[in-house]
């Protein structure tokens, strides 16, 4: 009787012996594969750094050329507003000229005893003298007027170019959000990479070592 339960007693305790090893195995195996996903962490560390370094640059890029976008709007508008300034100058200017040449023509004939314009006598060296005046008046009209369409063709190039730019600015946003996310993503996965392997060193590195000794 006694030997049956000691028998059984012992079958009690290699049970549990067995049971206990069967669970420092199971630790084992689980606490060794986490010993590789740590080192795996670790050996993709400096890629990821390497990435984030890469987006730092791209981001640091495109937010420098953003910097323009304001200044460059605010050339537009300039540009914007000088060339329906100057078309309106121009405007008044063919007013002028042809108010001008419509005056010479009068002038030139008219051939009573008082000047049409002035009212002073009309003698030949008086009409060939307001006639030489607004011819004078008329150049410079002229003169502004042609530098005017110059100007305005160059305000209509550069609004062409200005619009180019900002629409390629504008084009650089999109761009700049997906890095910004992707920068954030890499930055998380350094940060969690970084607390599991504290995490590993702190406690679980020194478990394995224990288990394995055993």
């Amino acid at each position: 009787m006694e030997y049956n339960q000691l028998k059984l007693k012992r079958g009690e305790i290699n049970g549990k012996i067995q049971a206990a090893a069967a669970r420092l195995t199971q630790e084992r195996f689980s606490l060794e594969q986490k010993k590789k996903d740590i080192i795996a962490v670790q050996n993709a560390g400096p890629d990821i750094q390497r990435s984030i370094s890469e987006k730092i640059n791209q981001i640091e890029q495109i937010q420098l050329k953003l910097k323009n976008f304001e200044q460059l709007e605010a050339e537009l508008d300039d540009s914007k507003q000088k060339k329906a300034d100057q078309m309106g100058e121009n405007n008044q200017l063919k007013v002028k000229m042809k108010e001008l040449k419509d005056r010479i023509g009068y002038l030139e004939n008219t051939h009573g005893a008082d000047c049409p314009l002035c009212g002073q006598d009309l003698t030949m060296e008086h009409k060939q003298k307001m006639i030489k005046k607004l011819n004078i008046e008329g150049k410079d009209f002229g003169d502004l007027h042609r530098k005017n369409e110059s100007e305005i063709k160059q305000c209509a190039n550069d609004i062409l170019r200005l619009k180019k730019e900002i629409d390629s600015l504008k084009k650089l946003r999109p761009q700049l959000t997906t890095l910004q996310s992707e920068f954030g993503i890499l930055t998380q996965q350094i940060a969690e990479g970084t607390r599991r392997v504290k995490e590993w060193e702190k406690k679980d590195e020194l478990r394995l070592k224990e288990v394995a000794d055993l």
